[in-house]
């Protein structure tokens, strides 16, 4: 059922000219198409990220590309990022609450475990090395005992990291916008994951005098 439902959803994407040029890596033909209505790329560049976190057959860089080009690196780059976490969310909330059972036994036990043991981390890690298509990692975690907390702020850091790289690749080189965001970036990231990392050192300081 759900094999059928995903490929009737492709086949009907594929049937809009958007979707076809943006598989085919046409970027301008794309742009070309959709420049003059800012609502439809909204729409679309929404929809394909979506798409790319749920089944992955759209390239992530193809749609970073797209709207870095559209909307300018700073906009495109938000954008890019904001979209990737709004389609992380919905897929790991449909799997956990409708197609969990689904998925449980095809999910590699291996993969599972490293996800339970590590939480955040392993999902932060993941986004920064995507060793799996970002559809794996999103419906792994949900079938996995990874809390929606862990998971998104494993996300929402990686994603940043990640998809902020993949805005510069359309640029070709670092310009002083870029190099401010850099700066910006790295204190975002920074302060709150040193604040994690003192809260868990913390806990594992009070959980040690607790039992002893």
């Amino acid at each position: 059922m759900l094999l059928l439902a995903t490929a009737y959803t492709i086949y009907i994407l594929l049937q809009f000219e958007g979707f076809s040029l943006l598989l085919d890596g046409d970027i301008e033909g794309l742009r070309a198409m959709m420049e003059d209505n800012l609502l439809s790329t909204i729409f679309f560049t929404l929809l394909f990220m979506v798409i790319q976190n749920a089944v992955s057959v759209i390239p992530l860089i193809l749609i970073v590309t797209i709207n870095v080009l559209f909307f300018g690196f700073a906009y495109g780059y938000v954008w890019s990022f904001f979209t990737s976490v709004i389609g992380c969310i919905i897929t790991f909330l449909v799997v956990r609450f409708w197609l969990q059972d689904f998925f449980m036994d095809k999910l590699n036990e291996t993969i599972q475990k490293k996800i339970e043991e590590n939480g955040t981390f392993f999902v932060f890690i993941s986004r920064l090395v995507p060793v799996a298509p970002t559809s794996l990692i999103n419906i792994a975690s949900a079938v996995s005992t990874v809390s929606f907390k862990q998971y998104l702020i494993g996300t929402l850091f990686g994603n940043m990291i990640y998809i902020f790289f993949l805005s510069l690749i359309p640029l070709g080189l670092m310009s002083a916008e870029v190099e401010k965001f850099v700066l910006i970036l790295i204190a975002i990231i920074a302060i709150p994951l040193f604040l994690y990392r003192k809260k868990l050192r913390f806990a594992k300081v009070k959980a040690k005098a607790t039992n002893e």
